[in-house]
């Protein structure tokens, strides 16, 4: 079994905008990833009714997992199964959970890494949804501890609400921790994004949640930040 300390499941499905986002973004930071030596190890995670032989990601990282794609519970499903798969080929220290949306500082995101304990961890952004305190969905860092809770309670997971608050609901009565994450969200552009992404950097953000109404601004501070961090 392989040791690592993170590995990053990222929700993935198929449009222009979400094409543009692994093939511009996420492929580049993965590659930067390796070729940097990290000791990460992402997978983007499709269900097994989409095509993504046409995408820059190479089949060592995406998992292509026994689900149909689908909201609700699709994402939910999708995670527990990576969760399960995850579990028989890695010895980690942490999983998180994230989006395609999620743009990541991988300096800064291991200066995290190395402020957590091993254990008992169920942290990012807190939100709150009909009284059920759960961690956003794009960015829920988890334990191996706690993986393995939800996996042996799977069955307990509620399949009819968003798949965070669910796992939210499955987890109430575990500790919750708190990590700041910047939005990008409300789809007003910043002209000086070199500017942008150094301010972000140096305020020690890890994390940048970059979803608005206007999808294709969105594109453009993703492209940009991944051509000045992931070139």
């Amino acid at each position: 079994m392989k040791k690592i300390d993170i590995v990053m499941l990222v929700i993935a499905s198929r449009s222009d905008i979400y094409d543009n986002m692994i093939n511009n973004y996420w492929s580049k930071m993965i590659h930067y990833s390796k070729r940097h030596n990290y000791n990460i190890k992402f997978f983007l995670i499709f269900g097994n009714d989409v095509r993504t032989d046409d995408l820059r990601i190479v089949n060592d990282d995406k998992l292509i997992l026994n689900v149909k794609e689908c909201y609700i519970p699709g994402i939910l499903n999708k995670t527990i199964e990576a969760f399960k798969l995850i579990n028989t080929m890695y010895d980690y220290k942490y999983i998180i959970r994230t989006n395609l949306s999620s743009f990541f500082i991988l300096d800064n995101l291991i200066r995290i890494s190395n402020t957590l304990k091993n254990t008992n961890i169920y942290v990012g952004v807190n939100g709150d949804h009909k009284g059920i305190p759960f961690i956003s969905g794009a960015g829920i860092w988890l334990s191996k501890d706690i993986v393995e809770y939800i996996i042996n309670n799977r069955l307990s997971l509620d399949v009819n609400i968003l798949d965070d608050v669910s796992i939210g609901k499955l987890l109430i009565n575990k500790e919750k921790g708190l990590l700041d994450r910047y939005d990008l969200t409300n789809g007003k552009e910043i002209h000086d994004k070199t500017k942008l992404i150094n301010d972000i950097i140096h305020k020690k953000y890890y994390h940048i949640r970059i979803k608005s109404d206007n999808k294709e601004l969105d594109l453009v501070y993703m492209n940009k930040f991944a051509d000045i961090l992931y070139y």
